[in-house]
Order: C-alpha cells, then structure tokens, then sequence
C-alpha cells in the first residue's frame, strides 16, 4: 500500500490491522 496508511485500519476480508506511520508500517494479523 503507498502512502500513509491511518492508524486502526482494518481490512476486514483479510481480517489483517494495518498501522501505519510515515517511518513504518506494521501489518497486524488477528486470529479470531
């Protein structure tokens, strides 16, 4: 994903967190 991505993002089909700064970006993998 370019550019930033907003902090708490959730992509809910991939059920993946995505929280981004302008230095890194960490994506977060929830299991339910």
């Amino acid at each position: 994903m370019p550019g930033v991505v907003e902090t708490g993002l959730f992509i809910g089909m991939t059920d993946m967190a995505y929280i981004g700064t302008p230095n890194n970006v960490r994506v977060i993998q929830r299991t339910r």
